[in-house]
């Protein structure tokens, strides 16, 4: 959920959330991954989030750890 209406578009993954400045953000995945023990611990520790099976064409690439704030 992201706090403000405004999109935010990035070329790149950020380090920092550019709404709460928290520095866990975490790649979202969609599709259907390929299940592994090593995907389970990059979820695990917040590296990594699924965004569901259905993959649209504007869909956010990345979401903060702590306030979710989505980004693309």
């Amino acid at each position: 959920m992201q706090t403000s209406n405004a999109k935010s578009s990035y070329s790149r993954k950020l380090r920092k959330c550019p709404d709460c400045g928290h520095a866990l953000v975490a790649s979202i995945l969609y599709g259907m991954p390929d299940i592994s023990d090593e995907l389970f611990e990059k979820v695990e520790r917040n590296e990594v989030m699924f965004g569901g099976c259905v993959i649209e064409l504007d869909q956010p690439n990345w979401q903060c750890s702590k306030c979710k704030m989505e980004f693309y």
